[in-house]
């Protein structure tokens, strides 16, 4: 609920301060109010609070990713890996970063940067071209269509299982993500590195259906049920 309210709260401020002739204290004014619409029952100090933090994360999305930042991530290495589906990505003779497919590889916002999310480096994963537009601004697995994610018992029989969709995979991987950053009380970035690109799928009740909530694809080495 969180993530869809702060969705709402970004694509707002993103609105009100498009037009870049308008003053910005004009555009503070006309976002003040419209938390104040949206959140009456704050009070006038913690209001205040929420129209900075919108503001902060307004700048911040709006940040580029540094070229320093790029080189900095890139060049640790020749070879990276996508942080979703593990996938080679090479840099080529021109240092263009590439997958397998020959697209170029991307720098994935972890806390999307439509939301906020700014362009350092604790914020930045390798990704693939293919990943990174699938998942899109996904936040937490909430955002996901869990209600499309149930399969039956003996789904690992099933000729679909190697065609589930990438969005289901990275939705299982994000809820494993966010449960570990909770636990473990660690950043998202961490988290995800620690859990690392999603592997196969299997239930944790082989009795049960495949659902969002009996389906996992992280190592067990993390905990075979983080949540």
């Amino acid at each position: 609920m969180i993530a869809f309210a702060f969705k709402r709260i970004m694509k707002a401020s993103h609105g009100i301060f498009r037009d870049k002739a308008v003053d910005r204290t004009i555009c503070n004014a006309r976002l003040t109010t419209t938390l104040r619409e949206w959140f009456g029952w704050l009070d006038r100090e913690d209001l205040g609070v929420l129209v900075r933090d919108t503001l902060r994360a307004k700048d911040a999305s709006d940040n580029p990713i540094p070229k320093s930042i790029e080189t900095e991530i890139w060049h640790k290495r020749r070879i990276h890996k996508c942080c979703f589906c593990g996938t080679t990505l090479t840099a080529d003779s021109d240092s263009i970063v590439r997958d397998v497919q020959g697209n170029r590889a991307t720098l994935e916002h972890v806390w999307p940067s439509s939301l906020g999310g700014d362009s350092v480096s604790d914020n930045l994963v390798p990704a693939c071209a293919r990943c990174n537009q699938v998942k899109s601004d996904l936040v937490t697995w909430e955002q996901g269509s869990v209600h499309e994610f149930i399969y039956p018992i003996d789904f690992h029989l099933s000729d679909y299982l190697p065609r589930l969709p990438l969005a289901q995979k990275i939705l299982l991987q994000r809820r494993a993500v966010v449960m570990l950053a909770q636990r473990e009380k660690i950043s998202l970035k961490h988290a995800l590195l620690a859990v690392g690109p999603f592997g196969d799928l299997k239930p944790l009740d082989a009795d049960d259906t495949w659902d969002i909530f009996n389906t996992q694809n992280h190592l067990d080495s993390l905990g075979e049920v983080l949540w």
